[in-house]
């Protein structure tokens, strides 16, 4: 289960009990490494986790009660004219989406693909601000063992 809130400032995401326990295991670090990130200069892609929950859901006496574990998370596209998105690993192998438009979640083939007939352009002051967030972050998910990183990206062409 993957949802937004009605305003869709929120994600609602339903999650595995590895999951769940791997989070709770390094929350204090993550919050601590968030924390300093909106506190300094220090920039951060990654995603801004709310809370996480186990919702149960009592199925009555003789039935087993059914358990849901959920992340809660902002929504980093809202309040955008999103027009293209990318789910980037820095690889393309098997990382493309055929026929992927404006509404489905495009992956690096599509980017490559895409960035040939459009290019996004950065500032070297953003280029280098992204660069340094994705260093910072990598180091730290390094530094609690977590190897899984991808970038959403979304492309506004009003704001650029």
């Amino acid at each position: 289960m993957f949802v937004m809130t009605k305003d869709e400032r929120l994600i609602v995401k339903q999650i595995h009990k590895i999951e769940f326990d791997s989070f709770m295991e390094c929350a204090p670090r993550y919050f601590g490494y968030i924390s300093k990130c909106l506190s300094s200069s220090h920039h951060s892609c990654l995603a801004k986790i709310l809370g996480i929950y186990k919702v149960t859901e009592r199925q009555g006496e003789r039935r087993k009660n059914r358990e849901c574990l959920l992340i809660v998370m902002e929504n980093i596209l809202f309040g955008r004219n999103v027009v293209r998105s990318y789910d980037l690993k820095g690889t393309q192998f098997s990382r493309y989406t055929p026929n992927a438009d404006g509404r489905e979640v495009g992956l690096d083939g599509n980017y490559v693909e895409d960035n040939h007939i459009s290019p996004l352009l950065l500032s070297i002051n953003s280029k280098q601000d992204l660069l340094q967030a994705i260093l910072a972050d990598t180091q730290f998910l390094a530094s609690i063992n977590v190897m899984d990183y991808s970038l959403l990206l979304g492309v506004d062409d009003q704001k650029k």
